[in-house]
């Protein structure tokens, strides 16, 4: 088993440490609410993708990825928990239906982890190169999460509505068609300006954010949303999002927070969120600067080319030289590592280009065979004397590359 930190390796431990310390304080309150325990299992829940993304973007073993996953989708009980916490803060107003519905979502959530898992025994994952992962399209968490967090919503909502001092205008209004009934509601509730109406809110609006995540992951799955873009806004929106959750949550706990409780989270977090941006920035740049120095070594290997001198060329990370002309290709140089292994796919180097060749300026990656990561490549085309040429680097080289520079910032963090 190899492991290659990453930019994501780090914006999602960055996060995992964030949550980690939340929950410590939070079990270190004396005398919990209700809510304040939910509120723990929220976290516990949620801590889980954290810790097991920055596992997925730090290998290629499928069977480490498999387990992963499996632990990773353990979130679907922390949604769970974040229902609870909206019937039961600050008060459980609703205690027959939160019976309920707790029984209905503890089910939901059980099956909806059992279905991911037995799925993905039938089904092989797929590699997305710019992401570096596999991952498995399997939505079915990712329904049972979303109607548990409709249901937060719809519960927070009804409590706003309960805690506004309004409230009496629609209890006034009796005869009025449902339409008008439906605009009064909403009325209510933007106009509540009490303690607890104004508390329920600000957690709406973190909630909010917290879902949209959550959608933006679920789209990544559907192939909708680049695992890109997705692990940027994950792994440095959920550290800005947990930073204005911890200032907002010590200031309006049911439980009383010192002042220096609260200059210390805000401290951590603001420490969190600055390293955690770094890491994924830093790693970016490497990713930059491995790219120019392929080219370089490309330059390097087209004298040798043209002075038909390929036992100059000495860059062990080099793993093939195809010629391509006329829908044709030759062979001009494979290691002899390599050589073993890259045989029984030679007639097929065609079919790949086309699956995954992109911008010819560019740096692209490609693969003959997903289950076996030694087939996997970081690839340059260059003309020379009117032919075309593609080169293939070792993939795994270039994970090692980049995992230096992560290895680095998370000495710091850690």
């Amino acid at each position: 088993m190899q492991l290659f930190a990453s930019g994501f390796t780090i914006g999602f431990l960055t996060v995992a440490i964030a949550e980690i310390l939340i929950i410590a304080y939070l079990l270190s309150v004396k005398n919990k609410s209700a809510s304040t325990k939910y509120m723990i299992l929220f976290f516990a829940g949620i801590l889980m993708p954290f810790i097991n993304f920055s596992i997925i973007f730090s290998t290629v073993d499928k069977e480490l990825i498999t387990l992963s996953f499996w632990i990773l989708h353990l979130a679907i009980f922390g949604i769970h928990g974040l229902l609870m916490f909206a019937y039961h803060f600050p008060q459980n107003i609703f205690a027959d239906e939160a019976k309920l519905v707790s029984k209905i979502s503890l089910v939901a959530s059980v099956l909806g982890l059992l279905g991911y898992i037995v799925v993905s025994l039938y089904i092989e994952p797929i590699f997305v190169f710019e992401a570096g992962i596999y991952y498995y399209n399997i939505p079915i968490p990712g329904i049972v999460i979303g109607i548990q967090f409709l249901f937060v919503f719809i519960t927070l909502f009804r409590k706003i509505f309960y805690y506004s001092e309004y409230r009496y205008l629609y209890d006034e209004n009796r005869l009025q068609s449902f339409l008008q009934k439906v605009l009064l509601y909403i009325k209510v509730i933007a106009k509540a300006n009490s303690k607890e109406a104004k508390t329920i809110k600000g957690f709406v609006q973190i909630f909010l954010y917290a879902f949209i995540v959550a959608i933006i992951i679920l789209l990544s799955y559907m192939g909708l949303v680049s695992w890109v873009i997705n692990s940027y806004i994950v792994a440095i929106g959920v550290l800005i999002l947990l930073f204005f959750f911890v200032i907002f949550t010590l200031n309006n706990m049911s439980e009383p927070t010192t002042f220096q409780v609260k200059l210390l989270g805000i401290t951590l977090m603001s420490s969190l969120v600055t390293l955690g941006t770094i890491g994924i920035i830093s790693t970016e740049e490497k990713k930059e600067f491995y790219s120019t120095q392929k080219l370089e070594q490309i330059k390097r290997i087209q004298v040798a080319l043209e002075q038909h001198d390929l036992n100059s060329i000495n860059i062990p990370e080099l793993d093939y030289i195809f010629e391509i002309q006329q829908g044709k290709i030759r062979i001009v140089y494979i290691k002899e590592e390599k050589q073993a292994i890259l045989e029984p796919y030679l007639e097929h180097v065609l079919e790949k280009r086309e699956k995954f060749h992109s911008d010819p300026q560019k740096q692209y990656y490609s693969m003959f065979n997903m289950d076996d990561y030694n087939l996997f490549f970081v690839n340059f085309d260059k003309n020379i004397d009117g032919k075309l040429y593609e080169f293939g680097f070792d993939y795994i080289d270039y994970r090692i590359q980049i995992a230096k520079t992560a290895v680095k910032v998370l000495v710091i963090l850690l």
